[in-house]
């Protein structure tokens, strides 16, 4: 049994047992004896071969030989065997053999039935396949078999074929794998039509493209070719498709029909493209008829098969459509254009015969003056006194010097020599006329040549003409001599004509051999001349002179290579003198007025104060040596590109020592010019300028800690003036001068860009004194031209800023350390001391007396008068509070230093209750390493802000002047100017050096006006939850940065960074504006205007801060500013020279306009001024607290280690306004109080318990939710755990979050219940 099996590739040429003597070979694959079963296997490629090539002998079954019993299995093969007979099988005459289906693809079992059960008796043999009951002497079938297809193979058959089960025949399929399929040699199906199958068909083979087979064939070959006017476009196409209309095919086999070939149609399958008839055409390529092909235009004829229409040549027409050629022109008629519809009647002057396409022209001699004409002889002949040259209209009249005595010329005759005719059409001629000459064919008698003449008649040529006689001119024609006219002579006789008086010379008479030279101031300009002419304004002259050849005094002209004349003579201008003969090189500078070169005559005026005179000295005539001018003078004359021939450097106008531009260089490097005294001075020596440095920063050092000593802990002798100082901070912050005071400085920041931005002269004492209000300190110690220039100030300005702050956090570094020492000194030696509240009652020998009740104005303090405690409202309970001075608190302490009595008594509520007064550990807590990292980032942050808020404007403005450069002109015509960098006339705006100037201006525009207004921004959006929701405890970022957002509404917390941009905008982007020429135009005024105007709406609009008065501050401020703009502007607009200040402005001069800047300027700082002084005088009317004893307010001391005399501990929601009230009533009742409010003085909520530390007594604020927020929480447990004298102050009213008492007590956890309402 072999079972998915094959047998292959085996040859037998000899069998032992199974060969006769001839050599026999039987079974070359498989020789079966017994029983061979095969499912689904394959027996091929085997060979049965005789063993002795030499005899004769066969070989039967190269396949399988059977002798006994073979079973082909489904899908069993027998193929591609070799044997001399019988190639694939061999059954023996005593052999069994069946095929069982189905049989593989492709094949088929013939003569098979179906083995049922009741065919036959059930036998292991087999069974005769038949349908009737088997006879007793036929094999049974096999029970394995029933239902099955087989196929009995008789006994002796053989398959001499190439395979078993043979294949299906060819034209058919066999692709069924049915049992009871292909049981013949047609196998399952017939070929389906386009295709061709071959015997053992499994899978239709399709006709290419282009054929088909209907029905199918058993070979390629019988795919036949598409007719012409058909094709298949896909294989296996069953029938060839006829051309659709519009499309053709004449070949055989195509594969597609091609479009129609233009100018022919194509009806349904097609065989070629019919041309159109003649008298249509089409461009078409899908016509399917004659009909739709389009009839031949007017004027274009159409043969058959024509794509388009065709002109009709000339001479030629179509006058109807549909032509398939063009008519001739009929005669007397003529077309020269192609696709002409018509034709025209032939010209006059022409004859036109049958198909003409041009006019003839009539014959020489003749005319033809009518249309039509269709030959030579219907024109006419030639007139007398005419000519008729070929194709002659009408007769053309002789011209002047010629005649026709006959008819029919084609030409007309010259007249003789001694004769003329100046008449046209003429007949005959005349005699030639005295003083002339007549040549033949003369139209007019030619005159006798220049020096000649003549008085006869009918001269013939020039030789009969006469020379002029000495003394006279003869003219051309001259029929006598003339004499020589004014202004002329004839200095030889026989002159052709008078000679011109030379230039410089005149003759007034008549006939005269020589001409009078002009005398001084006259000139004769032109020959001729019979008077000397003056000189024209500006201008004046030597004698003999043809021209005016220097200017007149008060006049100058550019060279000595310059002619003098009234346009080269040129206004001397205001800022000089010009005496005669003055050129631009010698032209005289008035004292304080300076050039670039000798070459120009636009003229600067130098810095100037009055009283002072600068270094611009002006020039006179002599100062420049003669030889040097003629060296500058030629190498300005040559060909400049860049700076060749100019002293960039110019000294010729300075002062000794000075030089450059408006002579503000020094030739010494170890000097500089000073702006004031307008003069060049000795840098300062780098040592005493340190020590100066050193002593300010001592000063400023001292004075800061003296006041911070007097706001702090004052001595006894400065009482007073602590508290006075102290009600100074006190009415600031109640005056809000920290808007006041960013709004000033960004007012003076913004003005002072008037003057180096804006080039607005501005008086230099007031630019100085303004320049400090508005934090521009650079160079105040040294001089930046002494100190290496502008990259030195570029870098000390762009650096110094962060320098300070690093050594204003280092100090903050110190001082925290140094506070840290002495808290653990403190609390190591267990030194205490408390604040106390006392009984507000008479019995301690002093009342508190509120100060403004005394009327001073009347009669002094002498009327104090005792008055009931001050109580504290809040809603509608008070409490009594009084600090005891440093004397009583030193007392209680020595009577009992562990239990100083401390007492509170309500005044009028018995509600409000106090914390049993417990002395403090005597172990105070040190300050962390923590508090002190985030004191210093919060006072670094803060710190950082305020010094590049007050330097930013000032150093980007620095900045920014290395883009700004200055222009003087250095040559007129054309114009060329040099520019040098503003700030530093010694490095001009080109070259390395200036190149070197921008690598250190890049960073630092980067780093200062771009970074840090990012920066600004970034923190601002960073803090944008917290200060909109009026929540800074909640961020360390926002309290850091309260200076930049403290004095606006929440929703316009941005505003600052709006602010900070206009000012850059106005004071330094504005540079980048014609950064050359700005200073001089109008155009960076208009935009600081427009900027100022926009700016100053939106503030209208918006009035974006908490207090109006700064809101009208600020916008008082910008419209002061647009003042100075619009001044500004007046300023640029008056010009000395033309006197049109007034007539433009309504100022008499630009200083007049400066004036009113420097008034608004004062106007400015008038105003905050005068809100100062009314805070001050307001402060002196309010209520204070003081002593009965010495009638001055108490002094609050501070013990060691505290920071703040009271804490308001309160919740946000429900007492953030009562506790801002509380504080600010306080520090005006008592000056110098230190009381800790969260918005004002929290860093990091993180230290509560530091806080609560540092402060001598706790104040709770009970309101709505106080004991369910867990930071009051935390605050009530510190003051507990440190036993701090503590004060309730209770909230009574509803409408401002108040609760009942009883809810307080209810709501209090229970460990912190016996302390707070003990």
């Amino acid at each position: 049994t072999l079972v998915k099996s094959a047998v292959y590739d085996n040859q037998l040429r000899h069998l032992d047992g199974w060969s006769d003597v001839t050599g026999t070979a039987r079974g070359g694959g498989v020789y079966a004896d017994g029983v061979l079963q095969l499912d689904q296997s394959a027996v091929y490629g085997n060979s049965a071969l005789p063993a002795h090539s030499t005899i004769p002998a066969v070989a039967f079954a190269g396949g399988v030989f059977v002798v006994h019993t073979f079973e082909v299995g489904q899908q069993s093969t027998i193929h591609d065997n070799v044997a001399t007979t019988d190639k694939n099988v061999r059954v023996y005459l005593s052999a069994v053999m069946l095929a069982v289906a189905p049989v593989p693809l492709g094949r088929y079992l013939a003569d098979s039935f179906e083995c049922e059960a009741l065919l036959c008796q059930e036998t292991d043999a087999l069974s005769n396949p038949q349908t009737i009951p088997c006879p007793d002497s036929m094999q049974r079938c096999s029970k394995r078999f029933w239902g099955a297809s087989l196929a009995y193979i008789p006994q002796g058959t053989s398959y001499d074929a190439e395979s078993f089960p043979p294949r299906c025949a060819a034209g058919y399929v066999g692709d069924s794998l049915s049992h009871n399929a292909q049981r013949s040699q047609y196998c399952d199906r017939e070929c389906n039509p386009g295709y061709y199958c071959s015997s053992g068909t499994v899978d239709p083979s399709p006709c290419p493209v282009g054929t088909t087979s209907f029905p199918a064939t058993i070979s390629l070959s019988g795919c036949k070719p598409c007719f012409p006017g058909s094709y298949a476009s896909k294989t296996g196409s069953p029938s060839c498709k006829s051309c659709a209309v519009g499309k053709y095919q004449d070949a055989s086999g195509a594969t597609a029909c091609m479009p129609c070939v233009a100018g022919s149609y194509c009806s349904y399958a097609a065989t070629r493209a019919v041309p159109c008839p003649g008298g249509t055409f089409s461009a078409a390529t899908d016509l399917s008829s004659a009909r739709q092909c389009a009839n031949c235009t007017l004027g274009h004829a159409c043969q058959a098969g024509s794509i388009s229409p065709a002109k009709c040549s000339p001479g030629s027409y179509a006058d109807v459509q549909g032509l398939d050629s063009c008519k001739d022109v009929p005669e007397g008629n003529f077309q020269s254009e192609p696709g002409a519809t018509g034709y025209m009647p032939c010209l006059a002057g022409s004859y036109c015969p049958a198909g003409a396409s041009v006019p003839l022209t009539c014959p020489p001699g003749t005319f033809g003056n009518a249309t039509a004409l269709s030959r030579a002889g219907a024109c006419a002949p030639c007139w007398r006194g005419h000519s008729c040259p070929a194709g002659s209209l009408l007769p053309v009249q002789c011209s002047a010097g010629f005649y026709a005595d006959k008819l029919g010329l084609p030409e007309c005759r010259p007249v003789p020599e001694g004769n003329y005719q100046n008449k046209h059409a003429a007949w005959s001629y005349l005699p030639c006329t005295a003083g002339h000459y007549c040549l033949r064919g003369s139209s007019a008698p030619l005159a006798c040549p220049k020096g000649t003449f003549s008085s006869a008649f009918n001269l013939t040529s020039e030789n009969d003409c006469i020379p002029c006689p000495v003394g006279h001119s003869c003219f051309i024609g001259s029929v006598s001599p003339l004499p020589c006219a004014r202004g002329t002579y004839a200095p030889t006789p026989g002159s052709t004509n008078c000679t011109l008086c030379a230039l410089g010379s005149a003759q007034p008479l008549v006939g005269q051999n020589a001409c009078v030279e002009c005398g001084s101031g006259t000139f004769a300009n032109i020959k001729g001349r019979q008077e000397c002419l003056a000189c024209p304004p500006r201008t004046s002259s030597v004698g003999g002179a043809s021209f005016c050849d220097i200017c007149d005094d008060g006049f100058y002209r550019f060279d000595s290579q310059t002619p003098a004349s009234p346009f080269n003579c040129i206004d001397c201008p205001s800022q000089s003198a010009c005496s005669n003969d003055t050129t631009l090189a010698s032209m005289v500078l008035h004292q304080d007025f300076w050039r670039q070169s000798s070459f120009t005559s636009v003229i600067y005026k130098c810095r100037n104060t009055p009283g002072k005179s600068s270094n611009c000295i002006g020039a006179s005539a002599t100062f420049l040596p003669s030889k040097r001018a003629l060296e500058e003078e030629h190498r300005a004359l040559t060909p400049v590109l860049g700076l060749e021939g100019v002293d960039t450097r110019n000294t010729d106008y300075c002062i000794e020592g000075s030089e450059g531009p408006l002579c503000e260089l020094c030739t010494n490097l170890d000097q500089y010019f000073d702006q004031l005294d307008l003069k060049c001075v000795d840098c300062p020596s780098l040592g005493p300028t340190i020590g100066i440095a050193a002593i300010l920063i001592i000063c400023l050092v001292t004075t800061a800690a003296f006041i911070g000593m007097l706001l702090w802990r004052p001595p006894a002798s400065l009482h007073a003036v602590s508290n006075w100082l102290k009600r100074i901070v006190v009415m600031a912050n109640r005056m809000n001068v920290q808007a006041k005071f960013k709004i000033i400085v960004s007012f003076y920041q913004s003005w002072t860009a008037l003057d180096t931005v804006y080039g607005i002269e501005i008086p230099a004492k007031w630019q100085e004194v303004f320049t400090w209000v508005s934090f521009d300190l650079g160079g105040f110690l040294l001089p930046w031209p002494c100190l290496g220039g502008f990259i030195a100030q570029l870098l000390t300005l762009g650096l110094y800023p962060f320098v300070l702050i690093l050594v204003a956090v280092f100090a903050l570094l110190v001082i925290q350390l140094v506070r840290r020492v002495c808290l653990q000194h403190w609390s190591s030696s267990q030194q205490k001391t408390a604040d106390v509240l006392r009984p507000a009652s008479a019995a301690a020998g002093e009342s508190i007396l509120p100060a403004s009740w005394t009327d001073e104005d009347e009669a002094g303090p002498s009327k104090l008068s005792p008055l009931p405690p001050l109580s504290i409202q809040a809603g509608s309970a008070a409490c009594a509070i009084d600090a005891p001075s440093r004397d009583e608190t030193l007392v209680a302490a020595k009577e009992d230093p562990l239990n100083a009595p401390l007492s509170a008594t309500p005044s009028g509520n018995s509600d409000v209750k106090m914390c049993a007064l417990r002395n403090p550990d005597a172990k105070t807590h040190s300050m962390q390493h923590g508090v002190v990292i985030n004191a210093l980032m919060h006072k670094g942050v803060s710190i950082f802000i305020f010094v590049t808020y007050c330097l930013l404007v000032p150093t980007c403005r620095t900045i920014f002047s290395a883009w700004k450069c200055v222009s003087f002109v250095y040559w007129d015509s054309p114009e060329r100017r040099i520019s040098f960098l503003a700030e530093d006339y010694s490095t001009r705006c080109s070259g390395a050096g200036y190149e070197r100037v921008l690598a250190v201006a890049w960073p630092l525009l980067v780093a200062w006006p771009v970074a840090t207004p990012l920066l600004y921004i970034l923190a601002l959006v960073l803090s944008r939850q917290a200060i909109t929701k009026r929540r800074p405890r909640y961020s360390r970022l926002a309290r850091s940065i309260t200076f930049l957002w403290r004095d606006y509404k929440p929703a316009l917390f941005f505003w600052e960074a709006l602010d900070i941009y206009r000012k850059l905008l106005v004071s330094g982007f504005v540079l980048f504006i014609d950064t050359e020429h700005g200073t001089d135009k109008v155009a960076r005024l208009l935009f600081g205007l427009l900027v100022s105007v926009l700016f100053f709406a939106a503030q209208l609009i918006a009035m974006p801060y908490n207090k109006t008065s700064d809101d009208l501050l600020s916008c008082f401020a910008q419209l002061l500013l647009i003042c100075c703009y619009i001044g500004g502007v007046a300023v640029k607009l008056c010009d000395p020279a033309k006197n049109a200040c007034y007539s433009l402005t309504g100022f008499q001069s630009d200083s007049e306009a400066s004036t009113v800047i420097v008034v608004t300027s004062l106007v400015m700082l008038a105003i905050p001024a005068a809100m100062m002084f009314d805070q001050i005088f307001f402060m002196k009317r309010t209520v204070t607290i003081r002593s009965v004893k010495t009638r001055e307010p108490p002094h609050l001391s501070l013990s060691t280690g505290m920071l703040w005399n009271l804490f308001l501990s309160h919740i946000w929601s429900s007492g953030q306004d009562q506790m801002a009230v509380v504080k600010r009533q306080l520090q005006l009742l008592l000056p110098g109080i230190k009381v800790f409010l969260d918005v004002d003085d929290l860093i990091e909520i993180g230290d509560l318990e530091t806080y609560i530390e540092q402060s001598n007594i706790i104040l709770l604020f009970l309101s709505r939710g106080y004991f369910k927020s867990r930071n009051c929480l935390r605050e009530c447990q510190a003051l507990c755990d440190m036993s701090k004298p503590l004060v309730l102050l209770h909230e009574a009213d509803m409408s401002k979050g108040g609760a009942p008492l009883d809810e307080f007590r209810s709501d209090c956890p229970s460990k912190l219940k016996m302390h707070v309402f003990n």
